[in-house]
């Protein structure tokens, strides 16, 4: 595959070249238009079976649990604490991940009659991931089983209290180990299947969120369940039921949404929108989302936004008590207050933005010949820090870490860009950390104040080696050139057919030549809506945020890189093209 570059207005072009005579296999084949063969070719997609597999998800074509190490030996212990009626505790992180993952998790060994007991850390008074003081009190409450959700994996000190203290460990975990495994009695996390093999099957299990680890861990209890006659006097559960959060917190994580990841969020979706679960019937509701089609845009930024806002805010069983509720009244009222903390948490946001942005382009500002953003304040509020730092990043296209204070230490988040590592430029520094974690995109970390100059140096030695000081501009995808009039009701059918979009699976790019702008406007004060024709076919298209571009419309617009979608306006139903970029 070649391919060819263009320079656009915010981006970089690049339009793939696929090989011909694959493209017209697959139309062949599978009896699509060039656009959707060119699609699927530019995914990796070579052979008509696995577009087959890639066209038509099935819940059917889930690898089976045991793909997952460790999944064994976890229900065969859960098995004998059900059977003993043994409390149990469920231990999960405090983002939405992680709070979905627990509810699941929780729920479904309630449903088979276990005294399941959720805990979710306070991020400001206990931190990321297990933790000690909470141990010491699940061990005085009788617990005798503790399974992390999202976390656990480097909490080896923690999970050998637990053990000395005569509980039981099950980690559930997605996020990348550290140099030993903690000697829990099973960790269970995609990290530590085998790479090559997982690609090659094109399972991409390495890739699920926590809570589809935690959805696997219940696929496989039931199928173990089902061997030891459990069922015989207990009714079997569906656990489609549980997708819609399942969804949830796979697109919040923003793990791709490929492979198995695809298949969970296609049909957690659809689970979403029938809004069966008296929580996510009051969000959904709140977010006028009801008896709508939900898209990952929908969930990303409103659904789970409002979840989150809870474990930012410390406010985080809220949104575990709206996910488990069966009481509608009860749902409504905590969605309200969820809301309420989202309100707040944005309005947090936009202040610490504007500090940070003072700071990087301040007059002199060391910043602007860095390869690296890497800012602190006592008083930055660290439940939030982490989306501003990805803010950061689409600004800057610089890996970024903004920190608090949290008594001793400097603590916060750092968000990278494609093609830098950031859990494995941390790794590099961390001799000069008090402790870190996450994963290529994102980690959180604590720093000894007093080393923090240091750190920063350093860091930026690292970040240098593959961010030049400019930033890493953004790049965009090209899939294929469409006219006009191939874009209609059948086009659209097909670009659903190919979702649902996100990290890993972005949805088809197209390329507009040979056009005429009939008409120019600014609407609002920010937004592009230009008129465009091509071979007597008009269509609207329009660009938000791209009022700074006016100046260079319509006389040196030549090429237009969009997407179409569904506007609906007074009852009608109409197809515009939403403007990414153009040169």
């Amino acid at each position: 595959m070649e391919n060819s570059f263009v320079s656009g207005f915010w981006q970089d072009w690049k339009i793939p070249e696929p090989d011909k005579s694959r493209i017209e296999v697959l139309r062949a084949e599978l009896g699509v238009p060039e656009w959707v063969a060119r699609f699927l070719v530019n995914r990796g997609f070579l052979t008509p079976e696995s577009c087959e597999k890639f066209l038509y998800p099935s819940l059917a074509k889930l690898p089976y649990p045991d793909v997952l190490p460790g999944i064994d030996k976890a229900v065969d212990r859960l098995r004998i604490a059900l059977t003993a009626r043994e409390p149990i505790a469920v231990y999960g992180d405090y983002d939405v991940d992680g709070i979905t993952g627990a509810a699941i998790l929780t729920e479904f060994l309630r449903s088979l009659g276990a005294t399941a007991t959720p805990v979710i850390p306070s991020r400001f008074e206990h931190g990321y991931g297990l933790n000690s003081s909470i141990i010491n009190a699940l061990a005085s409450q009788g617990i005798k089983l503790l399974i992390t959700v999202d976390c656990g994996i480097t909490n080896i000190e923690e999970i050998r209290l637990a053990s000395e203290l005569g509980i039981d460990t099950i980690v559930t975990d997605h996020h990348q180990p550290g140099q030993s495994l903690p000697h829990a009695l099973s960790v269970i996390n995609p990290q530590l299947v085998d790479k090559d093999r997982d690609e090659a099957r094109g399972h991409l299990v390495r890739n699920l969120a926590g809570v589809g680890v935690v959805f696997y861990l219940l696929i496989a209890l039931r199928k173990h369940l089902r061997t030891h006659d459990f069922w015989e006097s207990n009714e079997e559960p569906n656990l489609k039921r549980y997708l819609d959060l399942v969804a949830l917190g796979t697109i919040a994580d923003q793990v791709p949404l490929s492979g198995v990841n695809r298949i969970l969020t296609k049909y957690g979706l659809l689970e979403l929108e029938k809004a069966k679960r008296p929580g996510v019937k009051a969000l959904v509701e709140l977010c006028d989302l009801a008896n709508k089609k939900i898209s990952v845009w929908d969930v990303g930024f409103l659904l789970a936004p409002r979840i989150n806002a809870a474990g930012r805010m410390g406010r985080e069983l809220r949104a575990l008590e709206l996910l488990l509720s069966q009481d509608t009244g009860i749902a409504q009222t905590i969605a309200l207050e969820l809301d309420s903390l989202n309100r707040q948490r944005q309005l947090e946001e936009e202040k610490i933005l504007e500090e940070a942005l003072s700071l990087v382009e301040k007059p002199g500002s060391r910043w602007k010949q860095a390869s690296s953003l890497v800012l602190a304040r006592d008083d930055w509020h660290r439940g939030i820090i982490g989306i501003v730092a990805s803010r950061l990043v689409d600004k800057f296209g610089k890996p970024t870490i903004l920190l608090g204070r949290n008594k001793q230490y400097l603590e916060g988040s750092a968000r990278s860009v494609p093609n830098f590592n950031i859990f494995e430029a941390l790794t590099a520094c961390s001799s000069l950390l008090a402790g870190f974690g996450g994963h290529r995109m994102a980690a959180g970390l604590k720093i000894d104040p007093k080393g923090f100059p240091a750190f920063v140096r350093a860091f930026d030695r690292v970040a240098a080696g593959v961010v030049p000081p400019s930033g890493v501009r953004k790049r965009l995808t090209i899939d294929a050139k469409i006219s006009l009039k191939e874009i209609s009701a059948e086009t659209m059918a097909l670009v659903e057919r190919l979702s649902p979009y996100g990290l890993g699976n972005p949805r088809p790019v197209f390329l507009l030549d040979s056009f005429n702008v009939k008409e120019l406007r600014v609407l609002k004060e920010k937004h592009l809506s230009v008129v465009v024709e091509q071979n007597g076919k008009r269509m609207r298209a329009v660009g938000f945020n791209m009022v700074d571009a006016s100046r260079n419309l319509p006389g040196s617009l030549r090429y237009l890189a969009f997407y179409p979608v569904y506007n609906h306006w007074e009852g009608n139903t109409y197809i515009n093209l939403r403007i990414l970029d153009f040169c």
